[in-house]
């Protein structure tokens, strides 16, 4: 009988998120983010509220519903206990996030929450005692809610210097902690949770009644404003620390889409939705390029997401390191 086996070194373990697990949702100095508003990763009705005086979305979250990030498990409190089972069990790795919030509360603060910081200090340290290796990632659906209402999030230009101060601040800390790290956690779910996913808020006073509408305009500004800080967070990543390797992590929801036949009007059918659902956001970040097809569909819609010769020379040049799911 031939035997199979794991090669030296793989890495065995778990993946959960700040916002599944850590609760604490407005201690030592955290403020909301985009999870907190919404019953799980349910964007149907978030906590969100148009201010018709102040002219901008506000948090006005439904006493009835039961907001899952608030509490989480209490990780926050016990992952000393949390993390006792999970090595129990033979994990060499066991992936979270880091709760942007924590660190710079707001998103755009000049400097960091040090109770946040001192935190994820402890955490990744008492992971590395028991054996385990951190894969971490920036961001997992926690987008802080400030800059959602504050700047309509990824669709703004502002969010790269905001996110490039959040990217440096961590690689610095942890430097020799993590060296596994993934930018942005599902973030190709663009195309159908903008507002969680990709953290992208509508401020157009148009739209006062569902915060999860999302205009064209503003989604693919957000695509291309989203892949050119994927690109910044490689360069500043290897920059600080050349050990670290960096990756995406994409849905994989839309790779079990199969044709129901051979005709081929519907193998083509199921190969657009994966290019759309999954392929359009890979691609760049993996070979460096915004698809052709991706191009002729804004021609066609008459969109112009703005992204500079910079930008565009920053997605070829600053590739992610590996792909995961």
């Amino acid at each position: 009988m031939n035997e199979k086996r794991f090669p030296e070194g793989f890495l065995w373990g778990g993946a959960v998120a700040a916002n599944q697990l850590e609760g604490a949702w407005l201690e030592d100095g955290k403020q909301p983010n985009v999870t907190d508003i919404c019953v799980g990763i349910n964007t149907a009705e978030p906590g969100l509220k148009w201010n018709e005086e102040a002219h901008k979305w506000e948090m006005q979250l439904d006493p009835d519903k039961i907001y899952l990030s608030h509490d989480g498990i209490d990780f926050y409190h016990r992952y000393k206990e949390d993390l006792a089972l999970m090595a129990g069990m033979g994990f060499k790795c066991f992936r979270t996030s880091i709760a942007w919030g924590r660190i710079f509360p707001n998103g755009d603060e000049e400097e960091p929450n040090e109770a946040g910081l001192k935190f994820y200090d402890d955490l990744f340290d008492e992971m590395r005692r028991l054996g385990m290796e951190p894969a971490i990632t920036l961001s997992h659906y926690e987008t802080p809610l400030h800059l959602l209402t504050e700047y309509g999030g990824w669709c703004s230009d502002k969010m790269l210097e905001f996110w490039k101060r959040y990217v440096t601040t961590v690689f610095t800390r942890y430097k020799g902690k993590v060296t596994l790290w993934m930018t942005f956690n599902e973030v190709n779910n663009l195309y159908r949770r903008p507002m969680v996913s990709a953290g992208v808020l509508s401020l157009d006073p148009e739209n006062k009644v569902n915060a999860q509408m999302v205009n064209e305009k503003d989604k693919w500004q957000a695509y291309v404003n989203i892949l050119v800080a994927n690109a910044w967070t490689v360069k500043i990543g290897h920059e600080i620390d050349p050990a670290n390797r960096i990756g995406c992590m994409l849905s994989s929801s839309a790779v079990a889409n199969y044709p129901v036949n051979c005709d081929p009007k519907n193998v083509l059918g199921a190969y657009n939705l994966t290019r759309t659902a999954l392929y359009y956001m890979g691609d760049p970040m993996c070979l460096g390029t915004i698809p052709g097809y991706l191009k002729r569909y804004w021609r066609e819609k008459g969109i112009c997401p703005e992204i500079s010769e910079e930008g565009l020379q920053m997605i070829k040049d600053y590739t992610v390191d590996y792909y995961a799911f």
